[in-house]
């Protein structure tokens, strides 16, 4: 999956693969939450946050169909390895809000880490996708004040 023999870039291109998967991934992380709780608000925030990670997913699929992802990015951070999931199915409201706000922190971090070695359309791209991973938290925490 790496571009170099040392195993320390990746291309954009091989990046660009890895987000798209992450953000599907976050959106499925959202619907399995949504899933298991009853309550209207809860139910209705996750169901905002699942869609518009499912937006970010075909606006990363659109760039990508463009064909305007070059470059390499040098010790890329593993997304995969990064997100804090869901350990204890009988974890409470509080606990899943707050795994949601950590992932969501480390998105706008890796999102704007890698924006800082790339140029052109696709630095443009993950800042935005920084700005929105920031609202969300921003969404989650003023949730968990208001519940």
């Amino acid at each position: 999956m790496t571009s170099s023999k040392e195993g320390s870039y990746l291309s954009a291109k091989e990046f660009l693969d890895m987000v798209i998967q992450f953000e599907r991934d976050s959106a499925q992380f959202y619907r399995d939450l949504r899933d298991r709780f009853g309550g209207e608000e809860v139910r209705e925030l996750l169901a905002i946050l699942e869609r518009e990670e499912v937006r970010h997913e075909m606006v990363l699929r659109e760039f990508e169909q463009a064909g305007e992802v070059e470059g390499f990015i040098q010790f890329p951070p593993a997304i995969e390895l990064s997100m804090p999931e869901l350990s204890d199915s009988d974890a409470g409201l509080d606990e899943i809000i707050e795994i949601a706000i950590e992932r969501e922190r480390r998105s706008v971090l890796i999102y704007e880490n890698a924006a800082t070695v790339l140029i052109g359309d696709f630095k443009g791209l993950l800042e935005g996708l920084a700005g929105f991973e920031r609202e969300h938290e921003v969404k989650l925490k003023s949730f968990k004040s208001y519940y």
